[in-house]
């Protein structure tokens, strides 16, 4: 079984794109259990049908969070000290590898964190990791065996270092760095053969958020990345970087908020985000009941589409192999609690809950309450007797 490979979990699952298997059947979503369990939620898209695909009890808390490529493995970051991203002090972390069914096991790798920010990856060929880590010595990117003990150095030196994301032939690996501490966060450029370094857009942010990674297109001519302007929290932009002229171009705005977690179609002819029309205050997005939504943008900058924009926190879209769908997350405006996946079929704009049942229903009617949606509280009382049936 086959996955699209993700990305990392930051202050909630939700922040962590859906995954879709390869033939666009079924949906794989993280989520962290009220139980302090790990899940990955398994979804049949046809009939809306879900069951766990794994169920891992872990005694740390999760920092990141990434599928591999063949979509049988979990790689997972775990704060070995309680401790969140800005949480004061160093914290151990340690990097498990878990299958379908399987206890977390023994760390495959393990390292210090000056303050719990970190960042997860799978190289393409699923053979090893890149992890991000902001060691109490400088900011690192470790590439780490998975099949066996076994780690090396990629990029050191940095006071800062989020979001790796190789390209899709595994021979660079884009992330987010500073070099030194107070200074702007740039886009870097590094070989994962030796770790060679070049900055090739400066200046972008002051704070890493949630979907302020960057994204390669398929064929690995662009990179879509995210910029603040003049540096303005919560006033982001998706622009572009071509690798082989260098150049760099704005794809999309958003005047009074900002653009954020970039996601190529499968044939790079258009490029999904999230909008928050009216900025995030809050720090994350659709937190504290901003509205966020899904938009469309073809790889010109034209033809801009917005796939949902109904005032609820919808994040991290992810397309079908067949770039007929997507998927994202809706959070809850407290940013805490559960939260469901949605899937819309990008032609038609029909939307639904991926999962089929009065769970999900619930979770997304309680999320239209806390927004003070029309007709939600009779909703939530209708499913809720529902649910309590069950």
């Amino acid at each position: 079984m086959g996955l699209v490979a993700g990305g990392c979990v930051r202050e909630h699952p939700a922040y962590h794109p859906p995954v879709w298997s390869l033939d666009g059947s079924r949906l794989f979503s993280a989520r962290v259990r009220y139980d302090g369990s790990l899940g990955i939620q398994e979804v049949d898209v046809a009939t809306g049908a879900s069951r766990d695909l794994s169920r891992v009890r872990l005694k740390w808390p999760v920092a990141a969070l990434a599928l591999a490529p063949s979509g049988d493995r979990l790689g997972c970051l775990l704060l070995r000290g309680g401790r969140g991203a800005g949480g004061g002090g160093p914290v151990g972390v340690a990097l498990h590898v878990v299958g379908r069914g399987c206890d977390a096991g023994a760390a495959l790798w393990r390292g210090v964190s000056a303050n719990g920010a970190v960042g997860l990856a799978w190289m393409p060929d699923g053979r090893s990791l890149i992890v991000a880590i902001d060691d109490p010595g400088g900011a690192r990117m470790i590439r780490v065996r998975a099949g066996a003990r076994g780690e090396r150095v990629l990029v050191d030196g940095l006071a800062g270092l989020q979001a790796p994301r190789p390209s899709p032939d595994g021979r660079l690996v884009a992330f987010v760095g500073k070099r030194r501490p107070g200074a702007p966060w740039a886009l870097f450029v590094a070989s994962a053969a030796d770790g060679a370094r070049r900055v090739v857009a400066p200046a972008l942010f002051e704070d890493y958020r949630p979907g302020y990674w960057p994204a390669w297109s398929p064929d690995g001519k662009l990179l879509a990345y995210v910029a603040e302007r003049y540096l303005s929290r919560g006033h982001a932009e998706v622009w572009v970087w071509e690798k082989e002229s260098g150049s760099r171009r704005a794809l999309a705005r958003c005047l009074a908020g900002s653009c954020l977690a970039p996601t190529w179609s499968p044939k790079g002819g258009a490029l999904a985000f999230v909008r928050c029309p009216i900025g995030s205050p809050g720090g994350l997005p659709g937190d504290r009941g901003w509205p966020a939504d899904i938009v469309v943008v073809g790889a010109d900058g034209r033809g801009e589409r917005t796939i949902v924009a109904d005032g609820l926190g919808n994040v991290m879209p992810a397309w079908s192999p067949d770039g007929s769908r997507l998927a994202w997350n809706v959070v809850p405006a407290s940013g805490r609690g559960p939260h469901v996946v949605e899937v819309a079929d990008v032609a038609s704009l029909a939307t639904r809950l991926a999962s089929r049942d009065a769970v999900a229903a619930l979770v997304l009617a309680l999320a239209r309450l806390e927004r003070g949606k029309p007709g939600a509280a009779p909703r939530c009382a209708a499913l809720a007797a529902e649910v309590g049936a069950v």
